[in-house]
């Protein structure tokens, strides 16, 4: 919209606050705006929803008092956002989020929320693309095979041993065959043979 065409002094608020902030005048957000009017720190015309403002009136009456910038860093702090857990949907985060946050988060802790929900999300793509990070399924998967490995291999100890240890009547020798069929066990669980399998 240009100044030009339009009467200086009929000015809705969204209009004014566009061109405030085109020609930055002000960075604060338009319920700022409202809030100034309402408090009656800048000259209107009109009442409720037809309120008019006087675009060079509203200028000097902004460079009269101090006017709230709204930065993202002035926003609360950022601590009280929790870390992306995986697997989590926006909706869970978000949910988790509006309870450290209360029933009405500010526009700026909304965006807030979302830059960091999309941050967090790429971090743990970039995570999972760099093998740093690993899918649950795949441990799952893993840890699964290598409990069925070692179920697999206890199971097996006597019937390997069934003849030695019955051939022989010294505890002692017995012993040492049991022990050192467990470390061969024990070893090949160590080995990554037991991982491909």
């Amino acid at each position: 919209m240009d100044l030009r065409n339009q009467k200086r002094t009929s000015l809705n608020i969204t209009q004014l606050h566009k061109e405030l902030t085109k020609n930055k005048v002000i960075t604060s957000s338009r319920p700022y705006l409202s809030e100034l009017a309402r408090d009656g720190k800048i000259p209107f015309t009109g009442e409720g929803r037809s309120k008019r403002f006087d675009y060079q009136a509203v200028v000097d009456a902004l460079g009269s008092i101090r006017v709230r910038v709204e930065p993202a860093a002035n926003a609360k702090n950022l601590d009280h956002f929790p870390p992306l857990k995986e697997g989590q949907t926006k909706e869970d985060y978000e949910r988790e989020v509006r309870a450290k946050l209360g029933d009405d988060p500010s526009l700026t802790d909304t965006k807030i929320f979302l830059t960091i929900y999309q941050g967090k999300l790429a971090e743990q793509k970039f995570d999972i693309e760099a093998k740093r990070l690993v899918y649950r399924d795949d441990v799952e998967q893993m840890a699964f095979s290598v409990v069925r490995v070692l179920r697999d291999q206890i199971l097996a100890i006597p019937e390997r041993l069934a003849g030695e240890v019955a051939s022989s009547n010294d505890p002692r020798e017995i012993k040492e065959i049991m022990y050192k069929e467990i470390n061969q066990v024990l070893d090949y669980l160590s080995s990554e043979k037991v991982l491909y399998e």
